[in-house]
């Protein structure tokens, strides 16, 4: 059985699932996956993603130095939908036998699990009393940004959120085919430098748990 120290776990649901258009829901959680296999691809960390209960989900990191990049892009991939999530976001060790997220078992599932049960109604983001002072500081400043974005707003931020430190303009305008002038607008309106300033804070915050 793979045992982790200081693995961050996040788990959701789709807000207002029943309302969505007919492939919504379906399009929100290949957004997710999308998400996860990106930070496989590219991360220096384990992630693990699954599906459950209809509308619920949950994802594992185990590099605490990449939740909070992990927590942006479910912002930024689901908002690029008009889809929204609650989040309950937890730090500590786990165990992880065979990479099954159904079969974990530990500290953070357990905090992150409950965290989401017992959310305030209207709430859509609970961070563990537990974890790192900044992450329980910023991450709700960052979502109150989030929860701006128009979509495609969102589309660019999830776009220059995965270009990291080489954000290219001229790339991200080629790529989306539109002017540049467009991408940054997108990108001054989202309040996408503040966004970014906070992750990268977090970030760095999260190495010494790593």
């Amino acid at each position: 059985m793979a045992q982790y120290k200081n693995i961050a776990v996040l788990t959701g649901d789709i807000v207002g699932s029943q309302n969505l258009e007919p492939g919504a829901l379906d399009a929100g959680f290949a957004a997710l996956v999308q998400a996860a296999d990106w930070l496989r691809r590219t991360q220096k960390s384990e992630v693990w993603f699954d599906r459950f209960r209809g509308d619920g989900w949950q994802m594992a990191v185990s590099n605490a130095t990449t939740a909070p990049l992990a927590l942006a892009l479910i912002w930024s991939g689901l908002h690029s939908l008009k889809i929204r999530t609650r989040v309950a976001l937890a730090l500590g060790d786990a165990q992880v036998p065979n990479s099954d997220l159904s079969a974990s078992s530990g500290p953070s599932f357990l905090a992150s699990g409950h965290g989401l049960e017992g959310m305030d109604r209207g709430k859509t983001l609970w961070v563990a009393p537990d974890c790192p002072l900044a992450w329980r500081s910023t991450f709700p400043l960052m979502e109150e940004i989030a929860k701006g974005w128009t979509a495609r707003q969102a589309q660019t931020c999830d776009a220059a959120l995965k270009s990291g430190e080489s954000l290219n303009i001229s790339a991200l305008a080629d790529k989306a085919g539109v002017k540049k002038q467009s991408i940054h607008t997108h990108l001054d309106r989202s309040g996408f430098e503040a966004f970014a300033t906070a992750l990268e804070a977090l970030t760095d915050a999260s190495t010494k748990y790593d």
